[in-house]
């Protein structure tokens, strides 16, 4: 109505608002008549569509748009790999996905966010003859490894139960000149506590922060209910008293809920109850409403313990 002629670049933002709104069918109809026009979609344009359509669960008509867009030259990025393995995955389309990466697999471990999302999707529902053909070597061919690449297979190792494969990755990781993080040494201690051999998850957290890792809330709930575990009561006040002093400047270490109520039950059940009057304060310090059964076990634990006081002051 003003005169104004659309070009390739308006009809992408229009494709975009309708991707984006869910509102794929009038995505599809525009598009349809972008390819009658003087200025033909373009890689952006193609981008847009199977992202839409991907997303909406038309699998089909994504890799439709994806074999036309290679048919007219236009050269697919790391983004259009990344979301249709990520489509695949969502919509537990197995075939596909094992298509996508077998008949693509070099431009699709051209960069690790295709790689990522096809390993997290492998692991994750557990495709057994997948995840041994990438233990068996087909992992080691590509290149484009990171830090997220690494802790998705030692995470998933570790849950299983095989922490000597996860503790293998975590040497790769480091001969890579990656660095391992906070989540990486996390998925370790998970592994050893299941498996329960704490004497090799003590040292694996004295590695971590022999390397600086900075402990976040949920690496020290995992290792200071180790520690009480095996009533290493002091080393667990110790870790207790360090979370609490960085709280106030360190995000990562903030108590949460879950944490505080942990803590509170592990002093409890062990009878250090000043420290779990400790945990206490702090619950009430961040605002935080401690479960009636967590009082309870309170009381009941501090009547215990004052008992045995005074059991033990009246023997002769």
């Amino acid at each position: 109505q003003e005169g104004v002629t659309p070009n390739v670049i308006i009809y992408n933002m229009l494709l975009g608002g309708f991707c984006r709104c869910g509102e794929i069918e009038r995505a599809k109809e525009l598009f349809s008549r972008m390819s009658g026009k003087s200025f033909p979609p373009n890689a952006v344009t193609y981008c847009t569509m199977i992202d839409g359509c991907c997303k909406t669960g038309d699998l089909a008509e994504a890799f439709r748009l994806f074999d036309e867009m290679k048919l007219k030259g236009l050269v697919p990025d790391s983004f259009v790999y990344t979301t249709l393995v990520d489509g695949c995955c969502r919509w537990n389309d197995e075939e596909r996905a094992i298509s996508l990466f077998e008949t693509n697999e070099k431009d699709c471990a051209s960069t690790a966010a295709p790689f990522n999302a096809y390993i997290n999707w492998v692991f994750k529902f557990g495709k057994t003859k997948l995840i041994n053909r990438l233990m068996d070597g087909s992992f080691d061919r590509f290149s484009k490894h990171n830090d997220v690449t690494y802790n998705i297979m030692i995470d998933y190792l570790c849950k299983e139960g095989n922490v000597e494969a996860g503790k293998e990755l975590l040497q790769k990781m480091k001969a890579a000149n990656l660095m391992p993080s906070v989540v990486t040494y996390t998925s370790l201690l998970n592994g050893y506590e299941k498996t329960g051999r704490r004497s090799e998850m003590f040292a694996i957290f004295d590695e971590a922060i022999a390397a600086g890792i900075e402990p976040d809330n949920i690496m020290y709930s995992v290792i200071i209910s180790a520690f009480l575990r095996e009533g290493m009561t002091t080393k667990a006040l110790v870790l207790v008293d360090e979370m609490i002093a960085k709280n106030a400047v360190v995000d990562g270490c903030k108590l949460s809920v879950s944490t505080c109520r942990a803590l509170l039950s592990g002093f409890a059940k062990v009878g250090e109850m000043e420290a779990a009057e400790k945990v206490m304060e702090n619950m009430v310090r961040l605002n935080y409403i401690p479960e009636s059964s967590s009082v309870v076990e309170l009381i009941n634990e501090s009547c215990i313990s004052t008992n045995q006081s005074m059991e033990a002051d009246a023997a002769p």
